[in-house]
């Protein structure tokens, strides 16, 4: 995992209710048969827009922003380079600029009004080009340059303020070079939010937000990163975790102890209420300005270890720092299951900020594997952030953003203003990550070993996917469904409603050992209406949200005494499809064909079939805007090892179509292109059937 800074150096209306507006007397009925495409485009009347854009939920430049990393230091940068750096921005095609100074740094008061003061010179040359600013600063490591050879730094000043270890041996400090933007004499101090610290961060944040600055970027809302593991443990946060959950603080490790189990989620819970913090002391200077939470635990056991849980923060948007396979190569050595595992990723992303847009890291090595990179975040509806591995004020290259760039903004509203018409959807549960595979690590990277000796590789036995309870059957059931052309979202179970289940013809839920009520007449009730529920895992819904054993499974009622390992029962207009066993991550170890045959057909039972008419390394990802269809293609038929070079692949899209909708037209963009190409199509047998060739990524634009 690289954890990047360049050291060498709301109001917001909720998607919920206003779907609920937009689609009123029964109308999402639509969203969930949404073949034929025709109904669904019809029933929008809203212009093209999507329905939280076209009520002015949050602003445009949030929506559409295309990220530059610029390195803004009184020292290292003149006012004429500055000036010269925003023209090739614009130039680039970028509309955001994450700038990054030296608030990595502990200053003094004096120091940090000079700040203060670059801080506004820079807004306003920002502003001038018609660009947005947001501003980079740690929330909770602090750097003392030089600070072995100093008194005067974090640790000795405040060493309360430090974080401490789970088994209460190490403070949250080191000296030196264990990471890339630490210097050699450099202290790293790590901090505890629930320490006299957060008052002091707090007024910074708003003596910030009053420069004018139109947003801030809050990076390592982290527990334990390097050191100081599983923290905190330090005074501050043993008195407000018995505050606040009436329990003792826990003396061991140990997912079956009620109060470690407890301090594991509460851990995610002062993480999140710290960054809501942050968001008022950041609005009380100035109203205008956002909030953004830089967040590198994603869908894997990150999450559990440094504590942050993004899909937590409802409230705030989040920028994604999503890490390729290697933190020196990047995507250039993953393999194809790797790549799939990333956009995986890159879904999971979107569903957990469903309610507003999400920024992402876009990693990448060399043009071909970071256009790549690119292409899975785009098409998973992510606003890019550019730049290579590891730092986060660089590029792969000028030439390529502004190719990369200037694409996106042709095709912004078609991108980031068009919803998504996937038929099934992949339900993710961070409780389980954290109930079954506390214990472990991973949970990111599939491949071992790096093709070749590559000492920053990511990936391990112990540590990838396919070895793991609950990770492994969430990200082998996700990525069996985008190897075989099945356009699926990822949602976080937490975030769900019955409104947005009703746009999906089958729900996934891999192994959810820990189970509420809730969650279960949540799901039923969309079954009840039509949908396909795929239930997978050994001992589904035997634990209690709490963690407590049930004498019998939540599903017991539902599955009746059937012991086989496939058992379909229907529940009102639908049914629920039982795998009695980790199908997941039998499919990320064997990949054999009898192992996707059971959810293919439950899938094809309801219609829903692949959008390729050849098996082969493609993914689909469909939206529809206004009277459009758009259709992502990605084309993964040539990675796997540095040095590979894009080769195109004929593909015949199917997509499930009326005979009785006209098509107008169809039309193919890559950003290679200097125009768009019409492109042949047939409408049979309840398809439309349309040929092209994909270099790496494709945008399709059927006009209906």
């Amino acid at each position: 995992m690289a954890v990047t800074r360049e050291q060498s150096r709301e109001t917001t209306l909720s998607r919920r209710s206003l779907l609920k507006a937009a689609h009123a007397a029964g109308a999402m009925a639509v969203f969930r048969n949404l073949f034929p495409f025709a109904a669904y485009a019809d029933s929008r009347g809203d212009g093209g827009a999507s329905p939280l854009i076209a009520a002015g939920g949050y602003p445009d430049w949030i929506a559409e922003a295309r990220i530059h990393g610029l390195s803004v230091t009184g020292l290292k940068v003149h006012p004429v380079v500055m000036q010269l750096e925003l023209d090739r921005a614009l130039e680039q095609g970028a509309s955001v600029i994450e700038a990054d100074s030296r608030l990595s740094d502990y200053l003094s008061d004096e120091e940090f009004e000079v700040e203060l003061r670059l801080i506004k010179d820079s807004v306003k040359e920002v502003h001038a080009r018609g660009l947005k600013v947001v501003w980079y600063i740690p929330s909770l490591e602090v750097i003392t340059p030089n600070g072995r050879l100093r008194e005067d730094t974090i640790a000795r000043l405040h060493p309360d303020w430090l974080q401490l270890s789970f088994d209460g041996r190490r403070r949250g400090v080191f000296y030196g070079q264990k990471e890339f933007w630490i210097g050699v004499d450099d202290e790293s101090a790590w901090v505890c939010p629930n320490s006299p610290f957060r008052a002091w961060f707090l007024d910074r944040l708003r003596r910030m937000a009053a420069t004018g600055v139109d947003g801030i970027w809050l990076d390592v809302p982290l527990f334990g990163l390097i050191v100081a593991e599983w923290g905190c443990t330090c005074p501050y946060c043993r008195e407000k975790f018995a505050l606040q959950t009436g329990m003792e603080f826990p003396e061991r490790f140990d997912v079956g102890d009620a109060r470690f189990w407890r301090f594991i989620q509460w851990r995610h819970e002062t993480l999140t209420e710290f960054i809501e913090d942050c968001k008022k002391s950041i609005q009380a200077g100035n109203r205008e300005t956002i909030t953004i939470a830089e967040v590198v635990a994603l869908d894997h056991l990150g999450a559990v270890e440094w504590g942050t849980e993004g899909s937590t923060m409802r409230n705030n948007f989040v920028v994604w720092e999503v890490d390729g396979v290697s933190e020196t190569t990047a995507m250039a050595d993953a393999s194809y299951d790797d790549w799939m595992s990333q956009y995986n990723i890159y879904k999971y992303c979107r569903g957990a900020t469903a309610d507003r847009p999400s920024w992402a890291f876009c990693y990448g090595y060399d043009e071909s594997d970071a256009q790549l990179v690119m292409a899975g975040a785009v098409a998973a509806q992510n606003n890019p952030y550019e730049l290579r591995v590891p730092k986060m004020t660089t590029t792969v290259g000028r030439d390529f953003r502004g190719l990369m760039y200037n694409w996106i903004r042709r095709h912004t509203k078609q991108i980031y203003r068009s919803e998504s018409v996937a038929p099934v959807a992949v339900l993710y549960s961070e409780r389980n990550r954290d109930f079954l595979d506390a214990t472990r690590e991973g949970g990111m990277v599939i491949s071992e070993a790096s093709p070749r000796r590559d000492r920053q590789w990511l990936g391990s036995k112990k540590g990838s996917p396919a070895n793991l309870e609950y990770i492994g059957d969430y990200r082998g059931l996700s990525i069996l469904l985008f190897q075989q052309q099945i356009p699926a979202d990822v949602h976080p179970i937490s975030r769900l409603d019955p409104i947005l289940l009703q746009r999906y013809k089958v729900l996934v839920l891999p192994y959810m050992a820990s189970l509420s009520q809730e969650e279960k007449e949540l799901l039923l009730g969309a079954v009840r209406e039509g949908a396909t529920l795929v239930v997978s895992g050994t001992h589904p819904g035997e634990w209690d949200e709490a963690g407590r054993k049930r004498s019998a499974s939540l599903w017991a009622d539902v599955r009746g005494s059937e012991k086989g390992h496939r058992v379909t029962r229907s529940v009102g207009k639908g049914r629920v499809c039982f795998f009695r066993d980790r199908v997941g991550r039998k499919y990320l170890k064997t990949h054999a064909r009898k192992v996707t045959e059971p959810l293919l057909e439950w899938c094809k039972d309801v219609g829903v079939e692949p959008w390729v008419e050849q098996n082969g390394p493609v993914v689909v990802q469909p939206y529809a805007y206004g009277e459009q269809m758009i259709i992502h293609v990605l084309n993964y038929g040539w990675v796997g090892k540095m040095g590979n070079r894009p080769k195109p692949m004929k593909v015949q899209l199917s997509v499930p179509w009326s005979a009785s909708r006209p098509v107008r037209g169809v039309t193919q963009s890559e950003p290679q292109w200097q125009a768009d190409r019409a492109l042949t199509h047939t409408v049979a047998a309840g398809r439309l059937v349309i040929p092209l060739e994909v270099g790496i990524h494709s945008l399709v634009v059927i006009d209906a």
